[in-house]
């Protein structure tokens, strides 16, 4: 996603009168991913960072140089699965949705978790804010789903926004697949490995 010139007049992206400019000029020419984990662009140095990402179920954290170093290659291997390129297309031709347990990729045991009623599979695993980055680094738009939606609220969803997959998680794949199979999508990712049963 090309972002907008701060100079454009009229252009609703812009701030208020009020707000001081920012040190450095946002470019306009580089995605979102790449202007949030670039130290070029004013972000503060990686090595010298906090924990970019912090599970509140697990306490796993993962650096800002692991985002940096672990976005690229999941957004090459999701662009050569579904046939995307980063300068090819519109953003919303490159919409992907989430449908996850917001959670920093290592397993979690969800009979320990405080929603345990609400899904049936005993663990969850995929690294929910790599994905986004890997979406954005794409030029693409994600489009988060509710852990807690229905399979006919995730069915709106993946409608209105003409997602072109659907990333899920193991506790939350029989709602995927229900609203998937709704609208006739018969092919699956399974990112961390997970088979449909």
């Amino acid at each position: 996603m090309i972002l907008p010139d701060r100079k454009a007049q009229g252009n609703m992206f812009l701030p208020p009168s009020w707000v001081p400019e920012p040190v450095n000029d946002t470019p306009n020419s580089i995605t979102i991913e790449e202007l949030v984990n670039s130290d070029e662009h004013g972000r503060h140095p990686k090595k010298d960072s906090r924990p970019a990402y912090t599970c509140g179920h697990t306490g796993r954290s993962i650096s800002a140089a692991d985002v940096y170093d672990r976005t690229p290659p999941l957004a090459t291997a999701i662009a050569a699965k579904l046939g995307l390129e980063v300068d090819g297309g519109l953003p919303l031709d490159k919409v992907i949705a989430i449908h996850a347990v917001n959670t920093v990729g290592e397993s979690i045991l969800l009979e320990e978790a405080p929603w345990t009623d609400h899904f049936p599979l005993p663990h969850c695993q995929i690294d929910y804010m790599l994905l986004i980055h890997a979406i954005h680094r794409l030029s693409g738009v994600a489009t988060p789903a509710s852990a807690a939606c229905t399979a006919s609220e995730l069915q709106h969803q993946l409608k209105i926004t003409k997602a072109k997959a659907i990333f899920a998680c193991a506790p939350l794949l029989s709602v995927t697949q229900e609203a998937a199979e709704g609208l006739g999508v018969t092919r699956h990712l399974n990112p961390g490995g997970v088979r449909p049963g």
